[in-house]
């Protein structure tokens, strides 16, 4: 069903032709656009790769129940990652993959800066160091 429908529907959620809008008032984009949908749906649930593309509600775990995005009716997608949860499960407001992100970036920030110091208090130790061995071959 997909390859009879033009692309620019499946492709751009909000590209529509004259035809499009003309089938719209005539009551057939409509019923069209829902029967692609569930033959879309159909096919990622039965899909082992599309599954594969699919969430886990970090929440709840539940790794019988993957989720997409398109799952409007069950799935709440955050604002900044895109990461996907049961809505009945996202209730705290903070999104957990977002925070471990976060506190990822910290640490990072933390052992560059880290990094970055106990190399400008080696440069003093190293010239000494070079300048000791120059002194005894001299």
């Amino acid at each position: 069903s997909f390859d009879i429908v033009p692309g620019h529907l499946t492709e751009d959620l909000h590209l529509y032709s004259l035809n499009d809008l003309t089938a719209t008032k005539k009551g057939e984009l409509g019923p069209r656009l829902a029967e692609l949908t569930r033959a879309g749906a159909a096919h990622v649930e039965r899909c082992m790769l599309c599954q594969a593309k699919g969430f886990i509600c970090e929440f709840c775990q539940n790794e019988d129940d993957v989720i997409f995005p398109f799952e409007l009716h069950k799935c709440r997608t955050c604002e900044e990652c895109k990461a996907c949860y049961h809505k009945a499960c996202f209730k705290s407001g903070s999104c957990p993959r977002c925070e471990r992100l976060q506190a990822r970036r910290e640490l990072l920030a933390k052992q560059s800066l880290e990094s970055y110091l106990s190399d400008y208090e080696e440069e003093p130790t190293e010239a000494l160091a070079l300048e000791a061995t120059i002194l005894e071959t001299t």
